[in-house]
């Protein structure tokens, strides 16, 4: 890679992303706002402990609750990293990590784009895909996983024809990182594995066992080394916390019929038992519903929208290059479990959470089916030669207005802290009404409420009113703050006729949310 393509890259990169960050003030949704959270408790010493409760599928007892009990703790590390450096707790310290991480992203991908192509113009137009990344792009300079996880990805298939035995233990590492910041990361060291037996077909499985047995044992046990010196801490941690060595309580998640039950209270009610309830029509309809959507969703995401037939010839053109046939198998494999296995997650944004993994080979992909098209055309004559230069200045150019369009319509026209803003904006009045940090408060957003109250917080359950004053009681909550759209499977009647119950006392009411102060049980 020359110098002025590195500098340029990674200028224009920090640049948009500075650009993007520069219209959002805070994390802006619970997940971003649960990574900075987290990495808050770190830095004041708290370490992997929160006083907010976003579900309750590890059937938490009392605050502070072990943290990062479903969301893994890559991203609030990452953040903690930042706040430490700069030595202060601010969410612009915390981002700023971020912010490097993804104008990093295009110096990555255009090395790979190298290991496919010996064309600068093909490594050139996929880095600059990565910088006006679509859907992406927004995400980019937040507190979450996006930006960590296309690098990752990244390495992971430059790694792959790396003619060195030292590339399994770094598999290991990489796949390990990956697990740290999602459990669906799992699936990476999944296919360490499978690159292991596939990557040594001669020595593996088909010779005398005398012969392949330590080889085995070789590959593989530096692939789990290098995976357990990432991951082998937090196994320990688990197993000292829950007896396991994963979080528990995942496992109730296979037993979802929608995907508000996500926050059920308590989390015991989802059974085996309550799936099956729901009538086997309605389990293959959920499930071919979320093929259909995700499938289509995926076109947007991962494929680069308008350019996803030229994305798809460039994955022709490249299928047989490992590195693309290992892509294709793993993002099927994630599709499989995301829409069979957690149809829910999957179509609420799990699926594109992990999909960032694969992103930077989709990029190079739709580069080289650019140059194919473009190499076709000038071999016939058309274009006088210039073929290459107007295609890629087409595809460019649909990318950032498209990029463009999508970050107006997210972070600009309909306001990117629309899930903690109101929390920042309004929190002077909220402390009027007698809120303090001694208090537990259920919201909508718990990890965004003590960010920006700094008071312990607790997730409005799937369940009705009785469900809440229950809840209320276990975690001795004084207030709950409704909106409209609250999961309440009574049809939220609290909110819409506020002075039903006595114990909750209407105190406030604005912008759409219902103030209430939970009264002691008569």
């Amino acid at each position: 890679m020359k110098p002025r393509y590195l500098l340029f890259l990674f200028t224009l990169g920090l640049s948009i992303n500075l650009i993007i960050a520069s219209f959002q003030e805070s994390p802006g949704y619970i997940d971003a706002d649960y990574y900075y959270a987290g990495g808050v408790q770190l830095i004041r010493g708290n370490g992997f402990n929160e006083p907010y409760i976003w579900n309750y599928i590890d059937n938490p007892q009392s605050l502070p609750h072990p943290s990062h009990t479903y969301w893994m703790p890559l991203a609030s590390i990452i953040s903690a990293l930042g706040m430490w450096i700069a030595g202060q707790e601010t969410y612009a310290a915390a981002r700023v990590p971020f912010i490097l991480l993804s104008a990093c992203v295009p110096l990555m991908v255009f090395k790979l784009a190298q290991a496919l192509s010996p064309k600068t113009s093909v490594a050139l137009t996929a880095a600059l895909f990565s910088i006006f990344s679509l859907y992406y792009a927004p995400f980019m300079p937040v507190t979450d996983n996006y930006p960590a996880y296309i690098l990752l990805g990244c390495l992971f298939f430059l790694l792959i024809n790396w003619n060195s035995r030292k590339k399994y233990f770094i598999f290991g590492v990489i796949s390990g990182f990956m697990a740290l910041g999602r459990t669906d990361g799992l699936l990476w060291l999944g296919i360490a594995i499978i690159i292991v037996y596939t990557q040594n077909p001669k020595i593996m499985f088909k010779e005398s066992p005398r012969l392949w047995v330590p080889h085995v044992f070789n590959f593989l046990g530096m692939t789990l080394l290098g995976y357990l010196s990432i991951m082998g801490w937090w196994h320990i941690r688990n197993l000292v916390l829950f007896n396991s060595i994963l979080t528990p309580g995942g496992a109730q998640l296979l037993w979802l019929t929608n995907y508000d039950q996500t926050f059920s209270y308590p989390a015991s009610q989802l059974t085996m038992q309550s799936f099956f309830d729901q009538g086997l029509a309605s389990i293959i309809s959920t499930r071919s519903n979320a093929i259909v959507s995700t499938l289509d969703s995926a076109i947007y995401y991962h494929f680069n929208m308008v350019l996803f037939p030229i994305t798809f010839l460039g994955i022709w053109i490249l299928r047989k290059e490992e590195s693309v046939r290992v892509a294709v198998f793993g993002w099927l494999a994630l599709f499989l479990v995301m829409t069979l296995i957690f149809p829910f997650a999957g179509q609420r944004g799990s699926f594109h959470h992990a999909g960032a993994a694969f992103q930077s080979i989709w990029w190079v992909a739709c580069a080289f089916g650019i140059d194919h098209i473009a190499e076709l055309l000038t071999n016939r004559g058309f274009f006088r030669g210039r073929a290459l230069v107007l295609f890629n200045g087409i595809a460019l150019f649909l990318m950032v207005f498209y990029t463009n369009s999508l970050f107006y319509s997210r972070v600009i026209e309909n306001g990117w802290s629309k899930d903690d803003g109101l929390y920042f904006s309004e929190k002077e009045r909220l402390k009027s009404l007698g809120i303090s940090e001694e208090d537990t408060v259920i919201v909508k957003n718990p990890p965004g409420f003590y960010l920006a109250l700094n008071t312990k917080a607790i997730m409005i359950p799937y369940g009705d009113e009785s469900s809440l004053l229950t809840l209320a009681d276990q975690f001795n909550a004084s207030y709950l703050i409704l909106d409209e759209n609250a999961w309440l499977t009574d049809g939220n009647k609290l909110y819409k006729n506020p002075k039903n119950n006595i114990r909750f006392q209407l105190i406030d009411e604005f912008r759409k949310l219902k103030i209430f102060k939970i009264l002691p049980s008569p």
